[in-house]
């Protein structure tokens, strides 16, 4: 009786352990920069991201794209700020929120989903995934975490 108590115990301690050690803050900030393209559509940006609660970051973002609506039409370039939430699942990440098309003054939906490879402890970030918003694109994003 008292071994079986005292293995209840000891596997109490290590959950308690091993929870704790997969709790610890990520790193806060997040700069890092976009390229994106898909046949008729490509882009550029810039983007912040603050982590504001476990597995939950918050994203503004200033992007610079193109878009044809035909293969042999003229490119449109436009300017566009974002401002998106992301909750993570492991490395898989899944977010929404709005663009300001500055160019054409409208607003559009942002949604997107990929995978994040983000240090516990800051350093290199990457991220790889698709977004669809006025500038769709599969996306490959470099930058740093803090």
């Amino acid at each position: 009786m008292l071994f079986k108590n005292s293995t209840v115990v000891i596997l109490f301690l290590l959950t308690q352990i091993a929870m704790a050690q997969e709790s610890q803050p990520l790193a806060k900030n997040i700069v890092y920069a976009q390229v994106g393209t898909v046949i008729l559509t490509g882009m550029v940006g810039i983007n912040y991201e603050r982590v504001v609660a476990q597995n939950t970051t918050v994203r503004a973002a200033y992007l610079r794209g193109y878009r044809a609506t035909q293969l042999h039409t003229p490119e449109k370039y436009d300017n566009a700020a974002s401002v998106s939430g992301f909750y993570t699942f492991g490395k898989f990440e899944v977010g929404g929120g709005l663009a300001y098309v500055l160019t054409s003054n409208k607003f559009a939906p942002v949604f997107a989903t990929g995978f994040r490879f983000q240090p516990q402890d800051g350093g290199v970030f990457g991220r790889i995934g698709f977004e669809y918003s006025y500038f769709s694109a599969l996306q490959i994003c470099m930058g740093y975490c803090f």
